[in-house]
């Protein structure tokens, strides 16, 4: 491959690294810290080197109309320390690397790259290796992180000002107490009107009640009073028998339906069921953890899911349509490493095999096939 077609290549995962990261800590802190975030959620000092960075491009005619965010002058040193100052709200995206300083290392060898991109410099063959690992598990963490969010993460982080909804909460509980005593002295006024002749006892109801208690008032005075009572001891009766009589009947109809559409929980299922998804989105995660294992393990994990995926007929007939060769390729690459691996073979041996067989390729056509089947 012509170190031109690399730095193509390399330019565009960084750029997409770069992008992805910008758009996703912006919004995040947004949530958190509202459309002040940048003094709220940027560490100190970092919001007047970014303002310097905008001024600086104000002074050069860029031909350019469109606003620029903040954020978009952020590079990789100034996304990790936004992404250590809120840790807490990252913790998908930070734990791409199990320790502080092995993030950093992987922060920095971006901006070496982001830097000899921007010179012109070639990207070496086992750079682009590590930016095609890297990718495929920064995407898998950008997406866990964003599945978080929609599932409900988002009042985590919003708990401080949650404080202040409890109060409501306590008045609301106090309404309630004045609202029940209402009621009674209603049916207190009726006796003494009963005793008096009967039409003066509608005409009293009809003036401090409704139309609903003067026509229930209508029967003698003995039939009155129960009416209320039926009326407050009514609610308590009404309101437990439907919630349990509906909750006991509609349980098991939602549980069945829910466990037959999710039945295919299991990968075998899935396999056998013909679910792309799900096949494609296991041999992501299968794929990522290979990929990473060659670098940081003696021998590459087991491809388990593989196994099963290369004898199917549901391979075999989507083979085509999905574009599965680069998945194909990849684990080929991978038995002949597990074998040198398991032989003996030394870190920059295995490098000088990897770019023979021209690795950084097929991870960079493995990551366009499983976006273009959006996993």
């Amino acid at each position: 491959m012509d170190w031109l077609e690399q730095n193509l290549d390399a330019y565009r995962i960084i750029a997409e690294i770069l992008e992805d990261l910008r758009e996703t800590l912006r919004q995040r802190l947004d949530q958190v810290h509202g459309q002040k975030w940048y003094e709220d959620g940027l560490p100190e000092g970092l919001l007047d080197r970014l303002v310097g960075r905008k001024e600086e491009e104000k002074a050069i005619d860029w031909y350019e109309s469109e606003y620029q965010q903040i954020m978009n002058y952020a590079l990789f040193p100034d996304l990790l320390e936004i992404l250590e100052h809120n840790s807490e709200l990252f913790p998908q995206i930070v734990g791409l690397a199990p320790t502080g300083t092995l993030l950093n290392a992987r922060f920095l060898e971006l901006e070496v790259m982001r830097a000899k991109l921007g010179r012109a410099r070639p990207i070496s063959e086992t750079e682009l290796s590590f930016l095609g690992t890297f990718h495929l598990r920064f995407r898998k963490a950008i997406e866990d992180h964003r599945v978080r969010q929609e599932a409900g993460d988002q009042p985590m982080p919003a708990t401080p000002p949650q404080p202040s909804p409890e109060p409501p909460p306590e008045s609301a509980a106090v309404k309630p107490p004045p609202v029940e005593p209402v009621k009674p002295p209603d049916p207190e006024p009726t006796p003494p009107p009963q005793p008096e002749p009967d039409s003066a006892a509608p005409s009293e109801h009809a003036a401090t009640t409704a139309g609903d208690e003067a026509t229930a008032a209508s029967p003698p005075a003995a039939e009155v009073t129960p009416p209320p009572a039926a009326e407050v001891t009514a609610p308590p009766a009404d309101e437990a028998p439907p919630v349990e009589a509906p909750s006991d009947e509609g349980a098991p109809a939602t549980e069945d339906h829910p466990a037959e559409t999710a039945e295919p929980a299991t990968f075998e299922e899935a396999l056998e069921a013909g679910d792309a998804q799900v096949i494609l989105r296991e041999m992501y995660k299968e794929v990522t953890n290979i990929a990473e294992g060659i670098w940081t393990k003696e021998i590459p994990p087991p491809a388990r899911i593989w196994e099963k995926v290369s004898v199917s007929p549901w391979y075999e007939n989507n083979f085509s349509n999905l574009g599965l060769r680069p998945v194909s390729d990849f684990y080929d690459v991978i038995s002949k490493v597990d074998t040198k691996m398991r032989n003996g073979i030394s870190k920059d041996e295995l490098q000088s095999f990897l770019k023979e067989v021209n690795f950084a390729h097929v991870l960079l056509s493995l990551r366009d096939m499983f976006q273009k089947n959006h996993i």
